[in-house]
């Protein structure tokens, strides 16, 4: 089960995640909603994700180069942090382990 809510901070959409986001239970179709429902910069929150298979990485993928957009990472866990960085991913996609940092870094 994954648990999306949603903060806003100024003109940046805060997406805090929670649980496990896999193609097998329709979790990556969630949060594929929540980025369409996002502004035009995201800060997704993996703080509480416990496991990403490869859809939910394609709809990070997919968020980051759509429309403009400016999508960064914080507090994934180490086994997401090392998946970010194998994939290559850490270079499209930003690493934040500082919420007040992060969004200083949209401006």
């Amino acid at each position: 089960m994954l648990k999306i809510s949603t903060r806003i901070f100024g003109d940046i959409t805060i997406l805090d995640a929670e649980g496990r986001v896999t193609a097998s239970d329709g979790t990556s179709t969630q949060l594929r909603s929540a980025f369409r429902e996002a502004g035009p910069k995201i800060l997704v929150n993996l703080g509480r994700v416990r496991y990403m298979d490869s859809s939910g990485i394609g709809e990070l993928v997919r968020a980051a180069t759509g429309r403009g957009r400016q999508v960064k990472i914080l507090h994934p866990s180490q086994y997401l942090e090392n998946l970010l960085k194998m994939s290559k991913l850490d270079q499209c996609l930003e690493i934040h382990f500082d919420e007040k940092a992060a969004i200083r870094s949209f401006k």
